[in-house]
């Protein structure tokens, strides 16, 4: 039987989220696009919860990174979560100093 770790979001990858749902559903005037997205972000992080090195090693020291249909989540393992950081558009520059001195752990 699988192990399923915890998922938890920071405050800022919820918050990256919600900004990435409300744009898409403003350049596409579609509420069901936003809908989609959303739901298969968070299959990737359930995903996550059974095979948390799915994801390429990070750009910043113990950071692993997963992709989505164009978005980069940002995540760390423990050794019972899966830490989502941040989740940011694959074409949004990274990583910034910002990004690293955050993700430290």
């Amino acid at each position: 039987m699988l192990s399923r770790k915890e998922v938890l979001m920071t405050r800022r990858a919820s918050m990256n989220l919600q900004q990435i749902i409300r744009n898409v559903v403003e350049y596409t005037y579609s509420y069901e696009s936003g809908d989609k997205l959303s739901a298969e972000i968070h299959n990737t992080l359930d995903n996550l919860s059974y095979f948390p090195r799915i994801g390429v090693i990070g750009s910043v020291e113990n950071t692993r990174e997963c992709f989505c249909r164009g978005y980069r989540i940002i995540y760390r393992e423990t050794e019972n979560q899966v830490q989502i950081l941040a989740i940011i558009h694959c074409r949004q520059q990274y990583p910034t100093d910002y990004y690293r001195s955050a993700f430290k752990a």
